[in-house]
């Protein structure tokens, strides 16, 4: 495991956006669904490519900036990393850890609610004991940008968030675990684990 400044390692374009949308957008129904508009998502991508930039978004409120426009420019910055957040030889060997502790039949009702089930706590904690030494194997930078993105994520699937922004687990998959290169079954069990 990683043991340096999380700082120096998260990105200040990332650390940015995750302020900006924990304050402003925790009530914005279809947060990261809904497609920002492109003039701010251009400016604010022309403001974060000048090197050394630092915008304090979290300070702006959305009325002068859109709150999708951040969540576009974040998930457009991690689209365009030039290296995966968990290296592909890794994110092979992790979705054999997942599908090893899954259960392999759901019902219907289950597939809909969006989580990651699991049968009980027991089954929860070996899934977990079973993927750290996998995580624990991802560069630092990476596992730390992984790391920050998870558990802002685990705030939007807080039940009283997610009837707000109507965004469960289920639909933050559908939209962000291709941008994070990730299986949905991965992404899940790093959001809620």
């Amino acid at each position: 495991m990683c043991i340096r400044d999380r700082q120096s390692l998260v990105p200040r374009v990332v650390t940015r956006c995750i302020q900006s949308l924990e304050k402003w957008g925790m009530d914005e129904e279809g947060i990261y669904r809904i497609s920002g508009r492109s003039s701010h998502s251009s400016r604010l991508r022309a403001l974060w490519d000048v090197p050394g930039a630092d915008l304090n978004m979290a300070e702006i409120s959305p009325a002068d900036l859109d709150v999708h426009s951040v969540c576009s420019v974040l998930k457009m910055y991690l689209r365009e990393l030039p290296e995966r957040l968990i290296p592909q030889d890794l994110a092979l060997e992790i979705d054999k850890v997942m599908s090893e502790h899954l259960p392999t039949e759901r019902a219907p009702e289950e597939l809909r609610s969006g989580e990651l089930l699991l049968r009980d706590d027991a089954a929860a904690d070996a899934l977990v004991a079973a993927l750290a030494p996998c995580l624990g194997r991802i560069p630092c930078a990476q596992w730390y940008l992984l790391r920050e993105i998870a558990e802002h994520l685990g705030q939007l699937t807080q039940p009283p968030t997610v009837v707000r922004t109507k965004m469960p687990l289920s639909n933050l998959t559908l939209v962000l675990a291709p941008t994070l290169q990730v299986s949905g079954a991965v992404f899940m069990a790093l959001v809620q684990f």
